[in-house]
């Protein structure tokens, strides 16, 4: 439909304009969740939602929003949830994610109940099921990272982190860096660095104590420190949440 817009002579901004009018953003959300079972119609629909958050950065909000109120976010997290291992659908869907929160973060129509709906819509236990599928895609995965430093600092969002084990989710990314994967390195470590503190985070979390051979609860963390003495920022965040593990342990 909405290519039927930009066909018709209008700019693609106008277009989405259009179709979100014409009641798309609804109709795309209720064929999302009417198709869950088809998984080439759940990645045209998540691209489609995502291109409607991908105006917001060019100024246009009225895609957005429209698509943050028809139901599309809520698809698209399902979609996400049934298709984890699906690495188009993944990255699509992940992407989208990430959009619609710098939308509602920076959009004129940003409210409190629109961050907790987002919350409450289960966004953050689909990116942990996103982690867990896709140990195989570094970039993917640092994606996942960036999505979880933004809901943790913007969104209230750590408590969720604590209940979907994004701490194991975080330590298994970490397991599958290598010295070229500094930027997931630094990604993970920030976001173990959000939640620290929170009752049940990785200060308290079983993972930091099946770290390596020597039996040090931070092991893991002093390992992916070492891979890269030269990212300023990792070894300043790396250095705090070690300080902060330790203060726990005594």
């Amino acid at each position: 439909t909405l290519v039927l817009f930009c066909g018709s002579g209008l700019s693609a901004p106008n277009a989405a304009r259009a179709f979100v009018a014409s009641g798309g953003a609804v109709e795309v959300a209720r064929a999302l969740r009417e198709n869950i079972e088809d998984a080439n119609m759940q990645l045209g629909g998540v691209t489609l939602v995502r291109y409607l958050f991908h105006l917001f950065a060019n100024g246009v909000e009225e895609p957005a929003l429209a698509a943050k109120d028809g139901g599309c976010i809520e698809a698209v997290l399902a979609s996400l949830m049934r298709y984890p291992d699906h690495p188009h659908i993944a990255k699509e869907g992940i992407d989208t994610i990430m959009r619609a929160c710098i939308s509602i973060h920076e959009g004129s129509s940003d409210t409190t109940a629109s961050r907790r709906r987002l919350v409450g819509a289960g966004v953050v236990g689909a990116i942990v099921s996103v982690m867990h599928k896709q140990l195989s895609s570094t970039s993917l995965l640092e994606h996942c990272c960036h999505c979880l430093c933004f809901l943790a600092a913007h969104f209230s969002a750590r408590d969720a982190m604590v209940e979907a084990e994004t701490a194991q989710a975080l330590v298994d990314a970490l397991d599958v860096c290598t010295e070229a994967e500094g930027a997931l390195t630094e990604a993970c470590i920030e976001a173990l660095h959000l939640l620290c503190d929170v009752p049940g985070g990785p200060a308290t979390h079983s993972v930091f104590r099946l770290s390596d051979s020597d039996g040090e609860p931070d092991g893991r963390l002093r390992t992916a420190l070492l891979r890269h003495p030269e990212r300023d920022r990792l070894q300043e965040v790396g250095a705090s949440l070690l300080h902060q593990l330790s203060m726990h342990a005594l």
